[in-house]
């Protein structure tokens, strides 16, 4: 009996050491996020200033819209993972990071659908949940942050100079049209 005990205590330690190794790969993970380079930053804010421009949306979402963009544009510069949560959660995180008031949730869903979509910046993973990719669009080697560029006009990629993986092809170069 004694001994099975001990073999079930050995077991939890060896649990929890692997619990405690995959805390801690994890944090090294999230603390890796580097500095942002400026150039890479100033495309994403003009892409971000462009997004309530090309979205369809009554005056009132689109008020919405570029009030939450502005925000996003005053935190992205800030090395921080990208936003997860229900509207309620972003709001407030948004609210807290930004240091200013919360646009309220509801406001903030109508925004989010809108958006949804319509911008590689916002994505839906379940129906009361929402993401913001804050991080992910400020990396360049993410497809996302290609996308962003793509269908922003200003910054529109040439269709051969992004792969099927997202990613660009070696060979070709990218050009800004005006």
């Amino acid at each position: 009996m004694a001994k099975s005990n001990e073999k079930r205590g050995q077991r939890a330690d060896d649990s929890e050491r692997a619990l405690e190794q995959q805390l801690a790969e994890e944090y090294a993970r999230i603390n890796q996020i580097e500095e942002l380079d400026p150039k890479i930053l100033a495309a994403v804010k003009t892409c971000l200033e462009r997004i309530p421009g090309r979205v369809a949306a009554t005056p009132g979402t689109r008020r919405v819209i570029g009030e939450l963009i502005r925000r996003l544009i005053g935190i992205i510069g800030v090395p921080i993972a990208d936003l997860h949560g229900t509207p309620r959660e972003l709001d407030q995180v948004i609210a807290e990071l930004s240091g200013e008031q919360e646009l309220g949730a509801r406001e903030l869903y109508k925004g989010l659908i809108a958006l949804n979509g319509k911008t590689s910046l916002v994505q839906r993973p379940s129906r009361g949940r929402w993401t913001l990719l804050l991080r992910t669009v400020t990396d360049r080697r993410a497809a996302e942050h290609l996308r962003l560029l793509q269908e922003t006009p200003a910054y529109r990629l040439p269709v051969a100079a992004v792969a099927p993986s997202g990613k660009r092809r070696a060979n070709s170069g990218s050009s800004s049209e005006q």
